[in-house]
């Protein structure tokens, strides 16, 4: 999981990036048409990659019609039902502890990958712009805390290394998604 207003920026900006004849997501020509505060501005509550995404992921629930509160039980009872909870914000170490766990040999990459160019940072966007972007993900914070003391109290996670990456692509999940329970 990862720091829910940290995603949106991260997310916005990944499509900014991407040309545009070569669309996968429709969303990506909505965001290259405006700037990041007049697309915030017109965010609206209903679940969708800006808003609660990742409750509605883990809640394992078939469409994203429901609110995110409706959501977050289901999504905190799988985050408790998962055997190993990494955050983005310590990437390179909860590789390195999914590897102890499942006997794997990771090797962290020397430096940052898919890293997005051009991104401000999230004290140069307005104050009002992030307390935006922050009602529209509680759900998505609750359950990113949630994995955050889980990733605390995860055995043997203290051994990993520190080094940050930043790596995977936040996708959509499939239709019907259910998270995975590790082995």
């Amino acid at each position: 999981l990862r720091e829910p207003v940290d995603r949106v920026i991260s997310l916005y900006h990944f499509y900014r990036q991407q040309p545009g004849g070569e669309v996968l997501d429709p969303r990506v020509a909505q965001v290259q048409a405006q700037d990041f505060e007049c697309f915030v501005e017109r965010l609206t509550s209903r679940v969708s990659p800006w808003s609660n995404w990742q409750t509605y992921v883990l809640s394992g629930c078939a469409h994203c019609e429901l609110p995110g509160r409706d959501l977050l039980p289901s999504a905190l009872a799988n985050l408790q039902q998962l055997d190993f909870v990494g955050v983005q914000d310590h990437l390179a170490s909860g590789l390195a502890a999914l590897g102890q766990l499942q006997r794997w040999t990771v090797t962290p990459p020397e430096r940052p990958v898919n890293v997005t160019r051009q991104r401000p940072t999230r004290d140069a966007l307005p104050a009002s712009v992030i307390r935006k972007l922050q009602a529209l993900n509680e759900c998505d914070t609750e359950l990113y805390q949630a994995a955050l003391h889980r990733w605390r109290s995860l055995p043997g996670k203290r051994n990993a290394p520190r080094r940050p990456i930043y790596g995977p692509l936040e996708a959509g999940p499939p239709k019907n998604a259910v998270p995975a329970r590790l082995p």
